[in-house]
């Protein structure tokens, strides 16, 4: 693909794709969604996962599982759903068995379309849920800070994802337990940062990139 390639075309040739071995495993690749109204022009709110699980490839968009209809409850909440926001995960075909994608997989299919579908999108804001997807998009690796200790803080995109300002959350396969749904518990939490997002889109605060966590200590 293009750096110029519109994002249109990027999710109909997505729909098309063979390139990695997770496809024959699935019904289809998962290309991503809009929530709210579709937004040709750059600035909007991007919202990024890890992978689709047995209810997205059924379905064919993301987020589409319990946890998913769970996540999309909240954004109403919180008035993101009348946002120019656009889901996806870093790969885009369900890997077997609930696992999670691996390196090489992650690699094949954000070079040939994650990175693509930000060029096209040019984000004003990202939103990234759990470690893998938070990592990657800041060029983080799995002995970097994770995301119980970056949800909520405020950073930035790696550059060869456009630097936007980014917010880690946790995810809601993770949030959605019932343990994590009492008070004050992650369910609340990734309600809170939701609404903390909410608040900056709309002008009403600023986001403040956090400093980077201090290194552990090497002895």
């Amino acid at each position: 693909m293009t750096g110029d390639t519109s994002l249109p075309d990027l999710l109909e040739a997505n729909r098309a794709c063979v390139a990695c071995t997770l496809r024959p495993g699935c019904a289809a690749p998962v290309p991503g969604d809009w929530v709210g109204q579709p937004q040709a022009r750059p600035g909007g709110l991007l919202l990024l996962g890890d992978a689709p699980g047995p209810e997205e490839d059924r379905q064919g968009r993301p987020f589409a599982g319990p946890a998913g209809e769970g996540l999309r409850t909240l954004l109403a909440g919180a008035g993101l759903d009348r946002a120019p926001l656009f889901l996806t995960t870093l790969v885009k075909c369900r890997p077997p068995a609930h696992r999670p994608p691996s390196a090489a997989e992650v690699q094949a299919c954000t070079e040939r379309w994650l990175r693509p579908q930000i060029a096209a999108l040019r984000p004003g804001m990202v939103l990234t849920l759990g470690n893998a997807a938070t990592r990657h998009l800041l060029g983080t690796g799995p002995a970097d800070t994770g995301i119980t200790r970056l949800r909520g803080r405020w950073q930035c995109a790696a550059p060869a994802y456009g630097g936007a300002p980014l917010l880690p959350l946790l995810h809601p396969a993770t949030a959605a337990r019932d343990e994590a749904r009492s008070p004050g518990g992650a369910w609340d939490l990734l309600a809170r940062d939701l609404a903390e997002a909410a608040g900056v889109w709309r002008g009403e605060r600023e986001a403040r990139p956090a400093a980077a966590p201090a290194p552990p200590p090497l002895f």
